[in-house]
């Protein structure tokens, strides 16, 4: 087989990978608490080219994509004014229990209040229940006397949990992670200057536009002329052929 056309075909398949996740960036521009997603490559093995000529004489097959990394950056708090929003300044996240009572973790504070036989519970935007520190679920308080959700209560009992690795969270879609055997298990931590909510507000998605731009003309750049390159690797072996 040509190598060129092997080499230039791994190519446009990691490239085509990047475009993919380039777009999914662009995609959540304005998803709540979103992080960035970025593409590493490696370069696939060597082999001995055919030459008599003294020397080690090496030739590569291509690149792959190495790993999609999640860049856990503080994104822009934007003031949204009301009560049930709340953003984390730092690297903590909130735990969220699903309906089959697995915890999962977001940075998304667009919370909002569940109605149930039991009282009212405090879930997150697809209906998780939001977790204290200690991992129950949090059940809202009333001021004295009224049917008005004590929000410094409420502010008081959100859990922060973080992580020795975030990066080997596991995305699991829908805003929400996953702890792994990368990652290590959920650490408790308190409000302090390093981990804080902040009420009225919401983290805004860590996509930078423009960068993105960027990478999606690269990407695209390097796809073309990897599709270039397949096609002249198929004309020479025409030539070749022909020549026989």
């Amino acid at each position: 087989m040509n190598i060129a056309f092997h080499t230039a075909s791994t190519g446009l398949k990691a490239y085509q990978n990047k475009l993919d996740v380039t777009a999914n960036n662009i995609a959540n521009v304005n998803t709540t608490g979103y992080k960035n997603k970025e593409t590493s490559f490696q370069d696939l093995i060597y082999s001995n080219m055919n030459t008599k000529v003294e020397g080690n004489h090496k030739v590569g097959h291509g690149s792959r994509v190495g790993d999609v990394n999640t860049i856990f950056e503080q994104g822009v708090l934007q003031s949204t004014g009301r009560e049930l929003d709340f953003a984390i300044v730092g690297r903590a996240f909130f735990a969220v229990q699903g309906e089959n009572g697995n915890v999962s973790y977001t940075r998304d504070g667009a919370f909002q209040i569940g109605l149930e036989q039991t009282g009212a519970y405090l879930l997150n935007a697809n209906g998780a229940y939001v977790l204290d520190g200690a991992g129950n679920r949090i059940q809202i308080p009333y001021e004295a006397g009224t049917n008005t959700p004590d929000m410094t209560a409420i502010l008081g009992r959100i859990g922060l949990f973080t992580f020795e690795n975030p990066e080997g969270l596991l995305d699991l879609g829908n805003n929400v992670y996953q702890a792994t055997n990368e990652s290590g298990a959920a650490i408790r931590t308190i409000q302090s200057a390093e981990n804080r909510l902040r009420n009225g507000m919401l983290e805004a998605s860590s996509v930078d536009t423009g960068t993105e731009m960027v990478h999606m003309i690269e990407a695209q750049r390097a796809f073309q002329m990897s599709a270039r390159m397949v096609t002249s690797a198929d004309e020479v072996e025409e030539v070749v052929n022909n020549l026989r």
